[in-house]
């Protein structure tokens, strides 16, 4: 299972200075793990690009409580264009063990990543067309969404099922 590793740790630094000038620095810093979205988002970690390339630093992040969006032919916020843009959705999920479906509908380019593992591809301009990939699961995992728009209208809803016993 991936995350920080919370808790208190002793940190020990020890140094011998033998002749003339000497120093000696110590630091740590918070590093992003691309398996667990940072803290102050409770839902999916939404960032917004105003390309359609996932490229450069996003306009925008958010907390987004699902990823279900039709905004035909406008921008999806300010600061966003109507068309030529992209989002990448992070989110942490516990799933009791079973097999699950996972849906993606999207007008453009969508693809899904499960614990890093790309496991959907539809990474090209199509009109709003469903897409669907399964797996057996269970325990903490770790989804990415990524959506883009070239054109036209715009929408994009992702979601999961689990399967009767």
């Amino acid at each position: 299972d991936h995350g920080p590793a919370r808790g208190e740790y002793e940190v020990k630094v020890e140094y011998l200075e033998g002749a003339g000038d000497a120093e000696v620095e110590v630091w740590w810093e918070e590093v992003y793990d691309p398996y667990y979205p940072p803290p102050g988002y409770p839902d999916w970690r939404g960032q917004y690009w105003a390309n359609q390339y996932l490229y450069g630093d996003p306009v925008m992040v958010r907390n987004d409580e699902a990823i279900d969006f039709d905004w035909g032919t406008g921008a999806p916020a300010s600061g966003l264009p109507a068309d030529q843009f992209s989002m990448r959705w992070d989110h942490r999920a516990s799933f009791s063990p079973g097999y699950y479906t996972f849906y993606a509908r999207a007008d453009n380019g969508i693809r899904v990543w499960l614990d890093g593992e790309m496991i959907l591809d539809a990474w090209y301009t199509n009109p709003q067309r469903l897409h669907s990939v399964g797996r057996n699961l269970r325990g903490s995992h770790h989804l990415a969404v990524e959506y883009y728009e070239d054109g036209g209208p715009a929408m994009v809803r992702f979601w999961w099922e689990k399967s009767s016993e």
